[in-house]
């Protein structure tokens, strides 16, 4: 039994050694097999080990940075993945591609200042970019719709004192015109970008009501009926 025991300590410790033997090409082998597989987990671990040694060998390869941020990507490590893409952009590779899949990785990690950020830098190098057009309609019709809810909501308040304190009335009445002319931009804005934006006409609606811009109003409303 000692024998046996010795034997395979022997031949794990072999095992282990042939594994700190590895190259970074092995483990970029490792990864474009895993790849090709469609185990993009995997790949992902492989890719970041090969750049890892490389980095310590003074060596920087820029597909592989690529490379790496697509599969933590596919593999929903959106966080690492916005990490590898944002220095594929730095190294120049692939970079409106490497922007969209930065910004897109930033926006489903629930990162909102760094996809502000990222989408706001990418938008300008790329301004015809169907993606980024896309992720800026969203964005800029989510801050034209904080402004809309926030003077609902002061409206609201104000209602429920209208008769009993009139002067208060009227400043929070005039607080929620504030608030609505904040909205208006975006929301225009957002009707450049994609006017197939879903409740973007009624929310113009609202906002040129509020707004007392009656003419305006009906306009969008009766767009948002057809």
């Amino acid at each position: 039994m000692k024998r046996i025991f010795l034997l395979m300590l022997s031949v794990l410790s072999l095992s282990v050694m042939a594994q700190d033997n590895k190259t970074a090409d092995d483990y970029v082998a490792e990864g474009s097999e895993a790849y090709r597989s469609k185990d993009y987990k995997s790949a992902f671990t492989a890719f970041e080990t090969a750049l890892q040694m490389k980095k310590q060998e003074g060596v920087t390869d820029t597909v592989l940075y690529y490379n790496t941020g697509y599969c933590a990507y596919k593999s929903n490590q959106f966080e690492k993945a916005s990490t590898y893409f944002e220095k594929s952009v730095e190294l120049g590779y692939k970079t409106e591609l490497s922007y969209v899949f930065a910004t897109n990785s930033y926006r489903k990690a629930n990162n909102d200042e760094k996809f502000a950020t990222s989408l706001t830098a990418a938008f300008e190098k790329y301004p015809k970019n169907k993606t980024l057009v896309m992720l800026m309609a969203t964005h800029q019709f989510k801050l034209g719709l904080n402004h809309y809810n926030k003077a609902s909501e002061i409206v609201a308040e104000a209602a429920k004192i209208n008769e009993t304190e009139p002067d208060r009335f009227k400043t929070l009445m005039s607080q929620a015109q504030g608030e609505y002319n904040l909205a208006l931009p975006y929301l225009l804005k957002t009707y450049d970008l994609n006017p197939k934006t879903k409740n973007l006409f009624e929310a113009l609606s609202g906002v040129y009501e509020g707004l007392n811009n009656k003419e305006e109003a009906a306009k969008w409303k009766a767009l948002a009926e057809k």
